[in-house]
């Protein structure tokens, strides 16, 4: 079974630090052998779980041994905290010549459990991984369908979008320098890659919460302003992050929207797991005699603009499945500077912290509800959003059961923690 990687796919692919988990703690004793039994029964029905790795002749194409695994850990809090767990994992690359590309931890509680989903955000974007959750809770109800659903292939849109002209030739251009000296990178240099990238950007993240509370402040504010929780969430990260962040406190924030396009695709999606996000960009531009209302309705109606417009909206995807099907994964080991190509190295540095604009990258997982499976007497909900290059933080947002939790991703190199928690602690004062 072969599948063609697209969007945020290719993007992602051999990247040192994109890595998604999401945690539920949960009341109720979950038994061992069932909980075992689910994660089978979910790689049955996702035949994406199970996959590896493997060269393709186009693009790289994901490869399902039926025969493989997916990992499965069992720990008591005694012996394991969900926290510790995590960094460990998110401290391993994956083996994407074996696969899978994902793991299941259970961390048993006195008074219930903790699960963890761990994965590469080649397998699927946030959206993707909170439906692998309801299809586990159907799976440890034994109601999950295990009809096998295989990775889509074709991704055609229901509006036409017509490649940007500019970017096209740049696409090609990129392409033919590329070819000149392109190299394939194993998965034992991957490997070294990893670990040297990784010690050079040490990833910590920021766990907080708006209570029921603050929460209800949160949304009768927006209403007051006439703009979206989103937009109040993202123009108070940036005003923050100016705030707090003395040395760019002269700097416009550039802020990342991820946008979830699975109402835009052609072919019915049917619970399937995969990447099918993009993402739009929009700057704050900072002007002393605005307030923060005055932010906020200026970048709503950015935002607004550019969900409505779908050049917008598809660009990313476009420019980036232009590209020849490796050149992103030459950008990662450029960046570091391990690897040696002028094309590559130019790409990596106009990514890179080296152009001094922070960016704030921010999702929005909405309000979760798992229906009937709500039996299962979910407490809590995280997601955990990955570490990108240290100019920009990730931030990730969930609501159940009245409370939105955030995580924030950072690197170390760029910011303390005290930093972190200064930010968040003035984005609750815009907010509420």
């Amino acid at each position: 079974m072969d599948k063609i990687l697209m969007g945020n796919e290719r993007l992602h692919l051999r990247s040192p630090n994109i890595h998604i988990c999401h945690v539920i703690s949960i009341s109720g004793e979950i038994n061992e052998d069932k909980f075992t039994k689910a994660v089978e029964a979910l790689g049955r029905r996702h035949i994406i779980l199970t996959c590896a790795l493997r060269p393709g002749d186009n693009h790289s194409v994901f490869y399902a041994p039926h025969t493989t695994a997916i990992g499965v850990e069992i720990y008591d809090d005694s012996e394991m905290e969900w926290a510790d767990w995590y960094e460990k994992a998110d401290a391993r690359p994956f083996d994407f010549e074996k696969g899978p590309l994902v793991k299941f931890c259970l961390i048993r509680k006195k008074d219930g459990a903790d699960i963890i989903i761990f994965g590469h955000h080649i397998i699927a974007d946030g959206f993707g991984y909170y439906n692998m959750f309801r299809d586990f809770f159907k799976a440890l109800d034994g109601g999950l369908d295990e009809t096998p659903l295989k990775p889509l292939v074709d991704l055609s849109l229901k509006t036409a979008v017509v490649h940007d002209p500019i970017k096209a030739y740049l696409a090609k251009h990129m392409n033919a320098a590329w070819r000149e000296s392109r190299k394939s990178f194993t998965q034992k240099e991957f490997e070294v890659f990893f670990y040297k990238y990784r010690a050079k950007n040490v990833p910590d993240m920021y766990l907080d919460s708006f209570d029921r509370r603050e929460l209800a402040a949160l949304i009768s504010k927006s209403k007051e302003i006439g703009v979206t929780v989103n937009s109040m969430l993202c123009t108070a990260f940036a005003l923050a992050l100016k705030k707090c962040d003395h040395q760019y406190a002269h700097n416009d924030i550039g802020l990342g929207v991820p946008v979830n396009i699975r109402d835009d695709i052609n072919v019915p999606l049917s619970g399937h797991l995969g990447n099918f996000s993009t993402g739009i960009s929009v700057s704050v531009e900072f002007d002393a005699s605005s307030d923060f209302a005055g932010y906020v309705r200026t970048v709503n109606q950015k935002i607004r603009a550019k969900l409505a417009n779908p050049q917008d909206r598809y660009e990313t995807i476009l420019f980036v499945n232009a590209l020849d099907k490796d050149f992103l994964e030459s950008v990662y080991f450029a960046e570091y500077g391990d690897y040696d190509n002028p094309i590559s190295k130019k790409l990596a540095q106009a990514l890179s912290e080296k152009q001094g604009t922070r960016r704030i990258g921010l999702t929005n997982l909405g309000v979760q509800d798992f229906g009937v499976y709500n039996s299962f007497c979910v407490q809590d909900v995280l997601a955990i959003p990955p570490a990108f290059p240290s100019n920009l933080l990730t931030v990730s947002a969930m609501t159940l059961n009245g409370q939105m939790n955030i995580c924030i991703r950072f690197l170390k190199s760029s910011y303390s923690y005290d930093i972190i928690e200064e930010i968040f602690g003035t984005v609750k004062k815009y907010c509420c």
